[in-house]
């Protein structure tokens, strides 16, 4: 993250072997029109496409090495806007890539919290050779269908099509980092459909091992596999597809990585599907998969050492009352925070509601201007976002010392317009793990860890979950 960039303006990457992923961060309206990204392209020219993308080709071969996918803006909301004006000029050392902003969907009164502008850069040469992918139907002979720009699922012409993928390197994970359970780390893999219309899509995680070019009907008959459950269909482009059984197993219990299996859920259905494969010239169609994963860190650690300390009543039930002192922008951060706590929760198997009430009295945590802060204790520093107070009886408590009734979340709103939508969720969202007994930690992917102290997530992470299910035995 680069704050303050411009008035107002953040901009956020992130990055992996094949992709560069921007965002610039509006916290405001601004006051540009538009923004340039200056594009040294080492001496290869670049094309606009009609679709507003931009690739970056071999002059002597005409293949594509990078490409630049058309951009977007969304809110907090996810309201998204595709009316992004893109210029392309040539410089001296490259290009200038000229954004213009659409002033009119930018200053309606319907935009809520920040606003991102989306961009990213694939490396298309280095993604060609990481996927085998291929398709196999009744008669077939090895290597008929490996290396074309599709593979086919489903049934077509009366024919039975099903398709095999993997990657043929998965990135090595640093030290520090591991697979949580199920509902923390996951496969996601993305797919292109080049066909008009869409079918449910059976995936399985493959147990055999095989290969693109000696891969036959026959073959795949005799092959073991594991189910992992029906893709979901992004209207009719994509097909988006969340592996949670276990991804661990392709690192370490198996040894190898094998790949997914593809079939139709209705095979006596006429109609298919045909994939954009590893082969494909456009980058931003070929098989995309992300790897979810967690960072081994003590955020699970509680108050206090005897791990006895906590919110009386639980997680199951969580109320939670905002005085009308905090204004809208804190009314949405904190209930968009009660959403990320409910939905981790519920992820993990936890059960958890979190309701709005209107009556403090009724409340597990009460959200107040620092304004009425409590009399006796210490004054807000000028960069303490917020801070939080449990109470026994009433009365404001240690919370190593024993238990509390509710906590107040008291927040500094001099403080908070520096911070955008998502780092303002979090902030709340962790000011909430304080309420439910959690505790400062240093990592930059935990919750628990202060926004000074470089956090990048505004989410519950495993470790959050972890010390959730120990204070509450949940």
């Amino acid at each position: 993250m680069y704050e303050s960039v411009l008035p107002e303006t953040n901009i956020r990457y992130t990055m992996d072997c094949l992709h560069v992923n921007g965002e610039i961060v509006l916290n405001n309206v601004p006051e540009e029109d538009c923004y340039i990204l200056n594009l040294d392209t080492k001496g290869l020219p670049a094309r606009l496409n009609e679709d507003k993308s931009i690739t970056v080709y071999d002059p002597e071969t005409g293949e594509e090495e990078f490409y630049i996918k058309a951009p977007f803006m969304y809110d907090e909301n996810l309201e998204e806007c595709h009316n992004i004006g893109v210029e392309l000029v040539e410089t001296e050392i490259g290009y200038d890539v000229i954004l213009t902003l659409d002033k009119e969907w930018i200053s309606s009164p319907d935009r809520v919290g920040s606003l991102l502008l989306d961009y990213e850069i694939s490396n298309s040469s280095q993604s060609t050779s990481n996927i085998d992918d291929t398709y196999v139907h009744p008669g077939d002979y090895a290597k008929q269908h490996w290396g074309e720009i599709s593979w086919k699922v489903g049934v077509q012409n009366g024919q039975v099509h099903r398709a095999f993928l993997r990657f043929v390197e998965l990135p090595t994970l640093p030290a520090g980092y591991y697979f949580g359970d199920n509902h923390q780390s996951y496969l996601h893999l993305k797919l292109v459909n080049g066909t008009t219309t869409t079918i449910n899509i059976q995936e399985y995680g493959i147990d055999s091992a095989w290969s693109p070019d000696t891969i036959t009907w026959n073959k795949h008959n005799n092959m073991n596999y594991t189910y992992y459950g029906d893709s979901f269909a992004f209207g009719v482009e994509r097909h988006q597809i969340w592996v949670h059984d276990q991804p661990q197993r392709y690192y370490t219990e198996k040894g190898q990585y094998h790949g997914l299996y593809f079939k139709s859920t209705d095979e006596t259905y006429q109609d298919w599907n045909q994939m954009y494969s590893g082969n494909y010239s456009g980058a931003s169609s070929r098989p995309y998969m992300e790897i979810h994963y967690a960072i081994l860190d003590k955020g699970y650690e509680c108050m206090d050492a005897n791990e006895k300390c906590h919110m009386s009543g639980g997680v199951t039930f969580v109320s939670y009352y905002i005085h009308p002192g905090l204004n809208s922008r804190m009314e949405n951060l904190i209930e968009n925070a009660a959403a990320y706590w409910q939905q981790a929760l519920n992820k993990a198997g936890i059960s958890a509601t979190f309701t709005r009430t209107n009556d403090a009295l009724k409340s597990k945590i009460r959200f107040y201007d620092k304004g009425l802060l409590d009399k006796g204790l210490p004054a807000f520093g000028s960069g303490e976002a917020a801070r939080t107070v449990q109470y026994y009886q009433h009365l404001p408590i240690n919370p190593w010392e024993g238990n509390w009734d509710y906590s107040k979340i008291f927040i500094n709103q001099d403080y908070m317009p520096r911070l955008d939508g998502y780092d303002g969720a979090g902030t709340m969202a962790h000011e909430m793990g304080h309420a439910f007994g959690l505790n400062h930690t240093y990592n930059s992917y935990a919750l628990m860890t202060q926004i000074g102290g470089g956090r990048v997530v505004y989410k519950p992470q495993s470790g959050e979950i972890a010390g959730i299910r120990k204070l509450y035995g949940v």
